[in-house]
């Protein structure tokens, strides 16, 4: 470094004891590049590539700007337009910047979540009765590898024969961007109930149908392309009672507690 340095300095000063012999009316300078920690890019000045690595100084050049690139191996490549002062020699220190390592495991970009929860629904208190299955798939955007938000529906079924569509909007949050990652995952909707049962004149069903606000909360670890955590879920439901021709219908909530998991299916880029 020391010995690049003393090169550039008895460049300029012949330089400048040559530029002293000659007329101010040649309207030329020099241009002295150094790249910060870095030594041996290369340095491209209006599109020709200079002989001389960094750092750099230039021969004579016309007053005005010029047009600068700089090359390194394992940096970001720098461009700028550089300004030339008649019989001065201007002095840039550039600082090249390595570029951001990209996550292979996730990225920026158009998601598509594959996801299934199993769940068991609380009738009572803490009385689990039922069990829930619910496939899911979400289109999700991710920003910047941490943040996701889309929009998704799905099937949900209990062993109690209870049926719903839900149709939800998605909020994913990655705490790091690696391999392994915590993640916290809200969906928050609306479940549409499909309605299959049949009364008949003079008989009396009860029946339960989910139709309401869907919101669920999961909390797990996010490994390569897989989520698997923890979920509980709210959702509000239909007491449906018919005694003869009489309708009695009641509405309230139900909690889900179970486990999920989803795949992370990215789109390729064009």
């Amino acid at each position: 470094m020391k010995r690049s340095l003393l090169i550039i300095l008895m460049m300029c000063a012949v330089r400048i004891a040559f530029a002293q012999s000659v007329s101010t009316s040649d309207n030329y300078g020099y241009l002295v590049i150094k790249t910060r920690a870095v030594e041996g890019a290369t340095v491209f000045i209006d599109g020709k590539e200079m002989e001389m690595k960094t750092p750099f100084m230039s021969d004579s050049l016309k007053a005005g700007p010029h047009k600068i690139k700089i090359i390194k191996e394992g940096y970001n490549d720098y461009s700028a337009v550089l300004p030339v002062e008649a019989n001065k020699t201007k002095t840039f220190d550039i600082r090249l910047k390595q570029p951001t390592p990209t996550n292979p495991y996730r990225r920026a970009g158009l998601v598509l979540l594959p996801e299934i929860n199993a769940s068991m629904v609380s009738n009572y208190g803490v009385n689990f009765a039922n069990m829930a299955i619910t496939p899911q798939m979400t289109l999700e955007y991710m920003f910047k590898s941490t943040l996701g938000f889309g929009i998704g529906t799905g099937y949900l079924c209990t062993n109690a024969n209870l049926h719903s569509i839900p149709l939800f909007a998605q909020l994913s949050i990655y705490y790091t961007n690696s391999k392994i990652s915590p993640y916290l995952n809200l969906k928050l909707g609306y479940n549409f109930k499909i309605d299959h049962n049949k009364f008949g004149p003079g008989s009396i069903f009860a029946r339960y149908y989910f139709r309401g606000i869907f919101e669920v909360t999961s909390i797990g670890i996010n490994i390569n392309h897989s989520r698997i955590g923890l979920s509980i879920g709210l959702y509000q439901y239909e007491h449906k009672v018919q005694r003869n021709n009489i309708h009695e219908i009641s509405t309230g909530d139900k909690l889900f507690y179970g486990i999920t998991y989803s795949y992370m299916i990215y789109f390729k880029k064009k």
